[in-house]
């Protein structure tokens, strides 16, 4: 109740920058909270499409090897494949029979929010002779996509805001000062009649009333 006596008080130009400064802000935290949105779903989306694009790769090299029976080969290959990927945390082949042909773990296997599973299925020709799946870890890259978003969201939105600081306070400037003359004026015309206490106020429209007030006091006198 305080803070809106006090915000009641402030001169009228400065109470309708507040009003706008406050649609901006309300326009900019919308705004940016689509764009981050939409930002992390494109990127998420990239993200799975790479990742399923890699599953699909891995499934054809390793094709040869699982229609031959040989393991070591299609455990080498995998190694070799997921080395250099760290959020790949577990692989494996499961036969057409729903045997397990190999497995390759690189930490101990975790499953829950952020870790995906990737299917593929192993074909020679026209035959499928099993599937790879691969478990892949997400949790750090989609933290990383967070912070970039939301650092291209804080820089965008600081921006905008600059920009349109300077627009806002060159229009108000521009249409509050005439308003701002009237207001001086009603304070002399107070001043100048005794009314010491509403010409000294910093409220432009509470002068103009005053000064109205006293011209209504005035010409009931007259008359």
């Amino acid at each position: 109740m305080s803070l809106i006596l006090r915000i009641g008080v402030l001169p009228m130009w400065l109470r309708a920058t507040s009003v706008i400064l406050a649609g901006i802000l309300l326009s900019v935290w919308i705004t940016g909270e689509a764009t981050r949105a939409l930002d992390e779903r494109y990127l998420l989306g990239e993200m799975r499409s790479g990742v399923q694009r890699s599953t699909g790769l891995l499934a054809g090299l390793l094709s040869e090897s699982v229609v031959t029976g040989d393991a070591g080969t299609a455990d080498a290959m995998i190694k070799q494949y997921v080395s250099t990927w760290p959020q790949v945390t577990y692989v494996h082949v499961m036969e057409a029979n729903g045997m397990l042909f190999t497995e390759w773990q690189q930490r101990p296997i975790k499953f829950g929010d952020g870790i995906l599973k990737f299917e593929e299925p192993i074909r020679f020709g026209a035959q499928t002779f099993g599937t790879l799946s691969l478990y892949v870890d997400l949790n750090q890259p989609l933290q990383s996509i967070h912070e970039h978003v939301l650092t291209a969201q804080r820089r965008e939105a600081l921006t905008l805001l600059g920009l349109v600081m300077l627009i806002i306070a060159a229009v108000v400037y521009a249409a509050m000062l005439p308003f701002r003359e009237l207001g001086e004026r009603a304070a002399e015309l107070l001043a100048q009649h005794g009314a010491l206490k509403a010409a000294e106020s910093d409220d432009d429209l509470a002068r103009l009333n005053a000064a109205l007030e006293l011209l209504r006091k005035l010409l009931d006198k007259a008359s």
